[in-house]
C-alpha cells in the first residue's frame, strides 16, 4: 500500500500572497480612476445638454413673450444647494452670489421638454464658485461690437465648452476665447462658458 505523505503539499507564501493582493489593489484603484473620469465625463455632457435645452426654452420664451426675462440674473434648473450659509441655495457665490427664483424657472419650464436637475462639480475659483448655470441680462457684454444684453452663462471643470462659443469684447478683459475646445471666462479650475441668446 502506497504511502501518501501529507507534509509535502506546499500552500502560498507570505511573498506571494502579497503579490496577489498588491495586483488586485492596483486593479481597484485603476477601475476607481476609470470609473471616475467616466463619470465627470458623463455630468459634463448632461450639463452641455441642458445649457442647449435651457438656450432653445429661452429662445421659445422670448418668441412667446416678445422679449426675453427682464429679470438681472436668475440659477436655471434645480438640485442647488446653500453655499453661503444665509438660507439660499446658489449656482454662483462668493463673487457676486446668484440664486434660483422658483418663479422665474416655473415660467421657463413651460418652455422646457424636461426640468433641469444640476449634478455637476462647482467649478471653484479660489473660495468663490460656480455650478451649474444661469441666465444673465447683462448690458456690459459685447458681441461683434454690438450690446449683447442676454446670456446664458454654465460651468465646465475642464475648461472646453462642448459649444461653439463665441468671441466677445466686453469692460471685462478675461473674455478672450472662442470656439468648440474653448472657454469665454478661464474660471480658476474650470471655465464659465457665455452662451449669447439673440
Amino acid at each position: 500500500m502506497e504511502t501518501i505523505n501529507v507534509m509535502s503539499r506546499k500552500g502560498f507564501t507570505i511573498v506571494e500572497l502579497l503579490i496577489v493582493i498588491v495586483v488586485i489593489a492596483i486593479l481597484a484603484s485603476i477601475t476607481v480612476v476609470g470609473y471616475s473620469g467616466v463619470r465627470a465625463s458623463a455630468e459634463k455632457t448632461k450639463t452641455v445638454s441642458t445649457a442647449r435645452s435651457y438656450i432653445q426654452a429661452l429662445s421659445a420664451y422670448q418668441l412667446s413673450e416678445g422679449t426675453y426675462p427682464t429679470t438681472s440674473t436668475y440659477c436655471l434648473g434645480n438640485g442647488y444647494t446653500d453655499r453661503t450659509s444665509d438660507g439660499v441655495a446658489d449656482c454662483r457665490w462668493g463673487s457676486g452670489n446668484i440664486n434660483p427664483n422658483a418663479t422665474f424657472n416655473t415660467t421657463l419650464n413651460k418652455y422646457l421638454q424636461v426640468s433641469a436637475s444640476i449634478t455637476q462639480a462647482p467649478v471653484m475659483n479660489g473660495t468663490a464658485g460656480v455650478i451649474g448655470m444661469y441666465f444673465m441680462n447683462d448690458s456690459l457684454g459685447m458681441l461683434d461690437g454690438k450690446e449683447q444684453r442676454n446670456w446664458l452663462v454654465y460651468a465646465v471643470p475642464d475648461k472646453k465648452c462642448g459649444m461653439t462659443v463665441p468671441l466677445l469684447t466686453s469692460t471685462y478683459p478675461q473674455f478672450t476665447s472662442k470656439g468648440n475646445d474653448a472657454v469665454s471666462e478661464n474660471w480658476g479650475s474650470g471655465g464659465l462658458c457665455w452662451m449669447p441668446l439673440n
